[in-house]
């Protein structure tokens, strides 16, 4: 297992991975003590390429948490939203097969293990407010705001 930290909108971001896939997303520094994520990982790549504005840049990165059937189909969706966009918790809930089940698409974003490679930060409220978001709103603002500066300039 290795990490990489590094300053993201918003605040620092720990990034694990397992191999060459992403196992977990932190908030703030540390992973304890792994090492280092090689420069040349893609994961790592990526990531550096998503700080520098190529905010699509994470959207080939692998990932693996445990979850069931619901959970995996609600955190695929939120991968097809393109950076710069939002949907509702009811229409990700739609995408993941069903329409009904918008607290618990919630909840899958709640218990996501890999924000921002797994957008759950682009999941918002049928009213369009931001709804929730585990490390703090202005995180969440801030993130939209960066890739919607980038999504629009290229």
């Amino acid at each position: 297992m290795n990490q990489l930290t590094i300053e993201l909108p918003g605040g620092v971001w720990t990034f694990i991975t397992d191999g060459e896939v992403l196992v977990r997303c932190l908030y703030g520094a540390g992973g304890g003590a792994l090492p280092a994520m090689p420069e040349d990982h893609p994961v790592a790549r990526a990531v550096r390429a998503y700080a520098d504005g190529e905010v699509s840049a994470i959207d080939a990165i692998a990932v693996a948490q445990p979850e069931g059937e619901f959970h995996a189909a609600v955190r695929r969706e939120m991968r097809r939203i393109p950076p710069g966009q939002t949907v509702s918790y009811q229409e990700l809930a739609a995408w993941a097969g069903n329409p009904a089940a918008a607290r618990a698409a919630a909840a899958a974003c709640a218990r996501n293990l890999i924000p921002i490679v797994i957008p759950c930060h682009r999941v918002v409220r049928s009213d369009g407010s931001l709804g929730g978001y585990a490390f703090g709103l202005d995180v969440k603002q801030a993130l939209l705001d960066f890739e919607r500066r980038h999504a629009e300039s290229r």
